[in-house]
């Protein structure tokens, strides 16, 4: 499956468009439970770990969308967004969305160069080399 932030996939032709897909997810910091009065209670933790559980939210619901996609019968995810929003009580969401679409199996884009350098042509003069402090023509 083919997903992307832009427009269209690069030397590709979009064929058809299957329509808006989502999918999302939810991830809180841990709660722990004390056990003298039974309060819950935030355990504390690190940004490295808020940052990988938040990785981890955004991933999950970026797979939850290619499934959608795959179960429309898509190819390729075209414009794909993904947000993050706080909940509240250190809850967040992740939402991922995109536009599912089928796109052609054949590149349609020509290579830019050609493989073989010795019929390249440079369409500009090279510099002319400096000897001391003299230019030479």
């Amino acid at each position: 499956m083919r997903v992307t932030t832009l427009e269209t996939f690069a030397g590709r032709s979009i064929e058809e468009t299957l329509g808006v897909v989502r999918g999302s997810s939810i991830w809180t910091r841990r709660i722990s439970k004390n056990s003298t009065a039974g309060h819950r209670a935030l355990e504390h933790m690190t940004m490295d770990e808020v940052s990988e559980g938040l990785s981890t939210v955004r991933e999950k619901a970026e797979a939850k969308m290619i499934v959608n996609a795959e179960n429309m019968g898509a190819d390729g995810i075209i414009a794909m967004k993904v947000e993050l929003i706080e909940l509240g009580n250190d809850m967040f969401q992740a939402i991922a969305y995109g536009t599912a679409v089928r796109s052609d199996s054949l590149p349609t884009a020509t290579p830019a160069f050609a493989s073989d350098f010795d019929s390249v042509v440079i369409p500009f003069q090279p510099r002319r080399m400096f000897v001391g402090t003299a230019r030479t023509h």
